[in-house]
């Protein structure tokens, strides 16, 4: 058992990197609390942990069959069941109806499975030892091109995003918990994500192309409440009350552009924070610069640097106003303070 423990709290610490919404679950194989399949190489594991009541789900799954446990959050393991299935996989697997992400409340765990056609939403029962289906999403009922994109928590709604590049639209599924209802919208995405000035001072050529920029998964996080231990994507989703915030970096490193969508009026609107001018291809321009970003509360911050410049662009997304900036050589004191060891917090 005291190995077990160790094993799990391995499994804890690396799922502690991923908070995203829609970032593949890491997984690992080692000795499964269910014996019947312990001789099986070829498991394969998941594991997430509920914030609201402070439990671990961990599951494995070889060939067929599925384990499901419940542990507390010293990883004493509370409740578990096994049941068999051919079509559900946590892996990606052939014609198999995959694990994409974890959803958790204080009401219990749920568990979303997408396959080419369908995606599904399960609610873990360890109180009656079994899978419950709580509902179905029919894929391409509307748009053969059809593609799960993310699925984005709200209060009170659970959102299924997906996306049709041949239609140029965000199609939005969300299921209130409270009467299990499905409630469908559209949003159209801009033909030309730039501005006139924009097109007129710096070319069409720095348009985001969404086609090649939705591909799931994608970062997914509350604005007011990302992971600490946040990995850069190349495109990320943000969600603030009834709005969807898709912040895209712009191609030949020019900045970066944010898609806003507000989920109950259908407005779509976009901003463009341009940091660095195409120069051509003289080595050491403001071209060889590299913007990094992310969105808090308000604030859009953009870190821009190459090997000789650190520069922080602050900016209210809500507003589309430039707040501050800030620059420095790489032997300036701000720049040795920045990148020092110290992991202060600010």
């Amino acid at each position: 058992m005291r190995v077990n423990k160790i094993l799990i709290s391995l499994l804890v610490l690396l799922l502690s990197k991923k908070i995203s919404i829609c970032q593949p679950a890491y997984y690992i194989s080692f000795t499964p609390f269910d014996k019947t399949i312990i001789a099986n190489k070829d498991a394969k594991a998941n594991g997430y942990f509920n914030q609201y009541n402070n439990e671990i789900i961990y599951n494995i799954q070889s060939r067929s069959k599925i384990n499901r446990q419940l542990l507390d959050s010293s990883f004493n393991i509370k409740k578990s069941y096994s049941f068999e299935s051919d079509k559900y996989s946590l892996t990606p697997a052939k014609k198999k109806t995959i694990f994409f992400k974890e959803f958790c409340t204080k009401n219990g765990n749920y568990e979303i499975y997408a396959s080419k056609k369908n995606v599904e939403l399960i609610k873990l029962d360890f109180e009656n030892n079994k899978d419950v289906k709580i509902n179905d999403f029919p894929l391409k009922k509307y748009y053969d091109d059809e593609q799960v994109l993310a699925i984005t928590p709200f209060k009170n709604s659970l959102l299924l995003l997906t996306f049709t590049a041949n239609y140029r639209k965000i199609l939005c599924y969300e299921f209130v918990f409270e009467n299990s209802k499905i409630n469908y919208r559209e949003f159209i995405l801009p033909k030309m994500p730039l501005t006139e000035n924009e097109i007129a001072d710096r070319g069409e050529h720095l348009a985001v192309n969404y086609s090649k920029k939705f591909e799931a998964p994608l970062y997914v996080s509350p604005v007011n409440n990302q992971d600490r231990y946040q990995i850069h994507t190349e495109t990320q989703l943000f969600y603030d009350n009834d709005k969807l915030l898709f912040l895209f970096s712009m191609p030949y490193k020019a900045g970066y552009h944010l898609l806003k969508i507000n989920v109950r009026t259908s407005e779509v609107t976009f901003s463009n924070y341009i940091v660095n001018k195409y120069k051509g291809g003289t080595p050491g321009n403001e071209y060889e610069m590299l913007p990094v970003a992310t969105l808090c509360d308000s604030l859009l911050v953009i870190q821009n640097s190459d090997f000789n410049n650190l520069e922080y662009h602050f900016y209210n997304f809500y507003t589309n106003t430039a707040i501050q900036n800030y620059k420095a050589k790489t032997d300036s004191s701000f720049f040795n303070i920045v990148h020092s060891p110290l992991r202060q917090a600010g």
